[in-house]
Order: C-alpha cells, then structure tokens, then sequence
C-alpha cells in the first residue's frame, strides 16, 4: 500500500477501479489493476499487468484517455498481452 499513497500524493487525484485481477501472461500468472490519474484537469485511464517470471518483475502498463480506453483496450488484451512471450533463457 505504500506505493498506492504515493501515487495519490503524486496525481491531482489517483482512483483504483480494479487490482488484483488474476490472470495469465504467456502461461504464466499475472495480476492486473485498473486506475485513473487526473493530471492538469486530464482524466487518464490505466490497466497494469504484473507478472514475476524467473524472479524478475514484469509491469505491462496501458494508458489512454478516458474517452479512448474502452474501444482500445481489447486491442492492448487481445493482440499484445495475449502474444507475449518472456525470453526463458536464464543467464
């Protein structure tokens, strides 16, 4: 929760719609928020996917505005995250 209160001190406002939505990134676990900031009088809407592979962090972050974001997410769900694939080579 400590990042929560630093995104409400960093936005004029900082609302969360959604978090912890559990899901699946290229077979593996994922969680997904869904928040908007306003910034300057601004409305932004973000969907964020959290995924831990191999013990690194991966945070896909969706921003758009309000207005755009219904039509456009199905784009960022359908055809980006549902085709993504984590390099499993470890070094």
């Amino acid at each position: 929760d400590y990042h929560k209160k630093e995104l409400q001190n960093s936005f004029d406002t900082f609302t969360v719609l959604e978090e912890g939505i559990e899901g699946r990134v290229d077979g593996i676990d994922s969680k997904s928020y869904t928040y908007t900031v306003t910034i300057s009088g601004t409305t932004y809407k973000y969907y964020a996917t959290a995924v831990i592979d191999q013990g690194s962090l991966h945070l896909i972050t969706y921003t758009s505005t309000e207005a755009l974001y219904d039509e456009t997410l199905p784009i960022v769900k359908d055809q980006i995250l549902a085709n993504m694939k984590f390099n499993t080579t470890q070094f």
